[in-house]
């Protein structure tokens, strides 16, 4: 398999474009939207989901919204192999992959004002306290997001830690009080789409844990 669907790093420059200098890779990224107009024939309405483990949620949901370009974006290198083989064999061909950290991928591999959907489905609670800078919904993730995202864009968040979910609340209005218009305008018990399944949202509902969901809005 080919693993084209990889836009970063493993195929990206080197393998699918041939671009194999420094320059090159300092060239395209002088220019955020030419990288998804590579990858992409047209962008209708993008979507980013973070962590998208291995690919139960992305491949359905992709399935469902063949007029979506869908990136996911996974720090696993394994993971993200092993997804990429899976759109391959289901013929699907409206996700690219991204290989990297959620803040690297959307600092330097996004455009602005182009996202019009982020989804983060369980994302590491890092319960303890020692920990918490870790999380990834955080005052300063939702700032480095905000001018990715258009005007009116969604962000979908499930977890099963109330603390988290406390948490995220709390950053959302700290990002608000420093100039980041975000609104919640969804709180509520299950996830955001019970339509979907995923491994952890499996588990929790064996364990009768809750799910926690809030949707956010970018003004």
């Amino acid at each position: 398999m080919s693993l084209s669907n990889i836009i970063f790093p493993i195929n990206f420059y080197h393998q699918v474009y041939g671009l194999g200098s420094e320059t090159d890779f300092i060239k395209v990224n002088q220019n955020l939207s030419y990288i998804l107009n590579l990858v992409f024939e047209k962008i209708e309405y993008l979507v980013l989901e973070i962590g998208f483990g291995r690919g139960d949620f992305l491949l359905q949901f992709s399935k469902d919204n063949p007029n979506y370009q869908i990136v996911g974006i996974e720090k696993s290198e394994r993971l993200v192999k092993e997804v990429a083989k899976k759109l391959e064999r289901n013929g699907i061909n409206n996700v690219r992959l991204i290989h990297s950290m959620a803040d690297f991928a959307i600092h330097f591999l996004i455009p602005y004002n182009s996202v019009d959907m982020l989804i983060v489905n369980f994302p590491d609670p890092w319960p303890k306290k020692a920990h918490l800078r870790r999380r990834l919904i955080n005052p300063n993730f939702l700032k480095l997001l905000y001018n990715k995202m258009k005007s009116e864009a969604k962000i979908f968040i499930s977890t099963d830690v109330e603390k988290y979910k406390d948490y995220i609340l709390d950053s959302v209005e700290k990002a608000y009080n420093q100039g980041f218009h975000y609104k919640v305008s969804r709180v509520f018990l299950g996830f955001w789409d019970e339509k979907y399944q995923t491994k952890y949202l499996r588990k929790w509902l064996k364990q009768n844990k809750k799910i926690f969901s809030i949707e956010i809005i970018k003004k």
